[in-house]
């Protein structure tokens, strides 16, 4: 999966724990124990999923989740950096997926 540099770096430095995808199609072949390859430009790191968690909306998964795991301070940031990646209507359409995760390599 491809990660902007920020996300990237956070999850190198062990500063943020968890990622956020759409459930679509792929991302509902995950399962738990999963080692995912997160790139960024010619650089990679390696992470196995230690859980997933489905929710309905942006609200219900600012409630789920520790910010600071995320790696971002409040429920507005969070909303603000979803709606960056998806539109409302991919948005209307899915569950969020969150992935925890943890860091190998």
């Amino acid at each position: 999966m491809h990660l902007q540099k920020s996300p990237f770096q956070r999850i190198k430095e062990g500063t943020k724990k968890y990622e956020i995808r759409l459930n679509d199609k792929k991302r509902q072949q995950l399962h738990v124990g999963d080692l995912i390859q997160f790139q960024y430009e010619n650089e990679s790191l390696t992470v196995e999923v230690l859980a997933l968690e489905k929710y309905k909306d942006v609200q219900e998964l600012a409630k789920g989740i520790s910010k600071l795991d995320m790696g971002i301070n409040d429920k507005e940031s969070l909303q603000e950096i979803i709606y960056t990646f998806y539109s409302k209507e991919q948005i209307k359409k899915k569950v969020f997926l969150l992935l925890k995760l943890r860091l190998l390599h």
